[in-house]
């Protein structure tokens, strides 16, 4: 119970403790989904589509939950350091934890700015993608054109020849090839 406003030291060194534990282990998490996503930035050439896009989606979910979960921490954390958690003037915690409670908010920074990181790799993963899947695009539609190039000019004459319907006889004109292009 706290005595004239303070927490007895102990009670601060067992949330710190509880909080450290915390901290510790955010830069190892953010360390563990960078390598995470060299996996489908090594994998993009060889997977199928809707398995990158599943994993890249499932990434950006965990990191957002994860980022749920660091950032208020990180906020309640700062407030110690910062001294703003008072009761009626008199300091909640003694200095030594305040020093302690301001190593696990650098702890929680670097957390974060390691998830951050991981994002823009999970977004870089993503749009190395979306390129991918448009050249890959780009290539089927030049194939095409050059099939419709290549078709085009037997169904031109076709068309002009009247080949099409062997029953109708041409138009009795002299200039008939002329209208039938057009104009």
């Amino acid at each position: 119970a706290p005595v004239g406003g303070r927490a007895p030291p102990l009670c601060g060194l067992v949330v710190i403790r509880r909080v450290a534990r915390c901290a510790g282990r955010s830069p190892a998490l953010a360390a563990a989904l960078a390598d995470e996503i060299g996996r489908p930035g090594e994998g993009i050439d060889q997977w199928a589509s809707d398995r990158i896009r599943r994993r890249t989606s499932d990434l950006r979910h965990d990191m957002l939950n994860i980022r749920r979960t660091l950032s208020p921490l990180r906020d309640a954390i700062r407030q110690v350091v910062d001294d703003r958690i008072d009761f009626e003037g008199e300091e909640v915690f003694t200095r030594e934890v305040e020093l302690n409670f301001a190593a696990v908010y650098d702890k929680l920074l670097r957390a974060t700015d390691g998830i951050d990181l991981a994002r823009d790799l999970v977004a870089g993963a993503r749009d190395y993608h979306q390129a991918k899947v448009a050249n890959d695009q780009n290539d089927v539609m030049k194939r095409l054109t050059v099939i419709a190039s290549v078709l085009l000019l037997p169904q031109f004459n076709v068309g002009l020849s009247c080949h099409t319907f062997g029953h109708i006889p041409p138009p009795p004109w002299p200039k008939r090839h002329a209208f039938r292009w057009g104009p």
